[in-house]
C-alpha cells in the first residue's frame, strides 16, 4: 500500500498506473472500489494473498482452512451486496463518440489534418443514422490542425459543428503564452463555450521536468521532446444546458484526484478523451479501459472512454460495458447514459484510507526493522 501511494505521488506527481485492483477490473473484486476506492480494493487483495501464503506456509488445519475460506468468500461475495445503481437521478444524456483511427502519435509521421478528417467522417456516419443525440465527443488530439492561428481551419470546423447542430467536445493543442493539451466545448452557432487544459501532463511524454539536468544524462532521448505542455488551472466541468459533464484527458484516468474533483464539482457523467496511438498494439489501451471501468464504479458515473485509435468503450456506473469499439477501426458509439448526482462512499473515504494504509504500512515496516536490529544486537 505504501509503495502504491509513493509511486502514485512521487516523483513529478507520480505514475499511478500499476495498481493491484487493475488486474481485477473484470471480476466481482472490482466492486470494492465503490466502497473505498482502489485503496480499499488493493488492501483486500493484498490481505487475502498474504493470508493464503501464510496459510500454506504454516500448514493446513481445519481451523485455518475455515478461516481461509471465510476470507476468500468475503473478498468475492461481500461486494455483491453493494447497491451500485445504474438508474438515472437527473435524467439521461444521449452521447455520440467518434473514433477516427488515423496516425496520431506524438512521434508519428502523419499527414496534418488527416485525424480531423477521419473524425468528421466518423461523425457524419453517426449523423446519417438519423438518430437523435445531445452531444458528440471526440478524443484527445482529434483536431490536429491549428484552429486559432489559421482562420481557414477555424471556419472549417465551425461550419461542420453548425451542421452537426449539437455541442462538440474535442481535444486539440492550444497556445496561450504556454502550450496546453486542451479539451474544447464548442456550441453550434455560438462557438467556444468552455475549455479544459490537462492538469496532469505526463512527465517525459508531454513535458520534461528538470530538462537541463536530464538532458545531460540522456541528451538524444530528451531531445525527442522539443516542447513542454503546461499544467492547466481550469476545472473539467462543462455545462450542457442544466446538466454538468466532467472531462479528463488520457493519463488523468489513472489519477485518483482528477475524477474525484469532477464528481465533487458536480459532474453527472464523465468523458475520458485519450490518444493511444503511440502505444501501437501493446496492452496499454486495454489497461486504460480496465482503469476506466474501475473509475465508473468508484465514482458512480457513466464513463465514455473515447480514443483516437481505440479501443473505446462506454461503461455504466456499475462497471458494465454498454458499448465497445475495436482498435484501429473508424466508427462511432451512440449511447443513452444515466446522469447521476449522488456520491459513492469512495468519494468520501478513499483518500483518508490511502493515507491511513500508507502510514500503517510505514509504521509496521519501521517496527519490523527495529525488531530485527534488536535481535542482531542481542547476538
Amino acid at each position: 500500500m505504501a509503495r502504491e501511494w509513493f509511486s502514485g505521488n512521487y516523483p513529478y506527481g507520480g505514475f499511478p498506473w500499476a495498481k493491484l485492483v487493475s488486474s481485477q477490473a473484470d471480476t466481482l473484486v472490482a466492486r470494492w472500489v465503490w466502497l473505498g476506492g482502489s485503496q480499499l480494493a488493493d488492501f483486500m487483495i493484498a490481505f487475502c494473498v498474504i493470508f493464503a501464503i501464510e496459510f500454506l506456509r504454516q500448514g493446513v488445519t481445519i481451523r485455518r482452512t475455515a478461516i481461509a475460506l471465510f476470507a476468500f468468500v468475503a473478498l468475492i461475495l461481500v461486494p455483491v451486496t453493494f447497491a451500485i445503481s445504474n438508474q438515472p437521478e437527473d435524467g439521461t444524456m444521449t452521447v455520440g463518440a467518434a473514433q477516427g483511427s488515423a496516425k496520431s502519435g506524438l512521434f508519428a509521421n502523419r499527414d496534418a489534418g488527416k485525424l480531423l478528417a477521419n473524425h468528421i467522417l466518423a461523425t457524419e456516419a453517426l449523423i446519417a443514422t438519423g438518430k437523435k443525440f445531445d452531444v458528440v465527443v471526440w478524443p484527445e488530439n482529434a483536431v490536429d490542425l491549428d484552429l486559432f492561428g489559421n482562420p481557414e481551419n477555424y471556419r472549417r470546423l465551425e461550419t461542420f459543428i453548425n451542421k452537426l447542430g449539437k455541442p462538440l467536445i474535442f481535444g486539440t493543442v492550444t497556445s496561450r503564452d504556454k502550450l496546453f493539451n486542451t479539451s474544447v466545448l464548442w456550441l453550434p452557432n455560438k462557438g467556444i463555450a468552455d475549455w479544459y487544459d490537462k492538469t496532469r501532463p505526463v512527465p517525459f511524454a508531454e513535458y520534461v521536468p528538470d530538462r537541463a539536468f536530464w538532458s545531460k544524462i540522456a541528451p538524444d532521448l530528451i531531445g525527442l521532446l522539443s516542447y513542454d505542455f503546461a499544467p492547466g488551472k481550469r476545472d473539467g466541468i462543462f455545462k450542457l444546458g442544466d446538466k454538468r459533464t466532467g472531462t479528463l484527458i488520457c493519463f488523468e484516468i489513472a489519477v485518483d484526484q482528477v475524477s474525484r474533483q469532477l464528481v465533487n464539482g458536480g459532474a453527472e457523467v464523465i468523458f475520458s478523451q485519450t490518444n493511444n496511438s503511440d502505444f501501437g498494439k501493446s496492452d496499454e489501451a486495454y489497461q486504460q479501459l480496465a482503469i476506466a471501468r474501475l473509475r465508473a464504479i468508484e465514482t458512480g458515473r457513466a464513463l465514455v472512454n473515447i480514443s483516437t485509435v481505440g479501443p473505446s468503450a462506454v461503461y455504466l456506473p456499475d462497471g458494465s460495458a454498454q458499448n465497445y469499439l475495436s482498435a484501429y477501426q473508424r466508427g462511432f458509439m451512440l449511447d443513452t447514459v444515466p446522469l447521476r448526482t449522488s456520491k459513492t462512499p469512495a468519494i468520501f473515504i478513499a483518500e483518508p484510507l490511502e493515507l491511513g494504509f500508507a502510514a500503517v504500512a510505514l509504521l509496521l515496516s519501521l517496527l519490523l526493522m527495529a525488531s530485527k536490529t534488536k535481535r542482531r544486537l542481542k547476538k
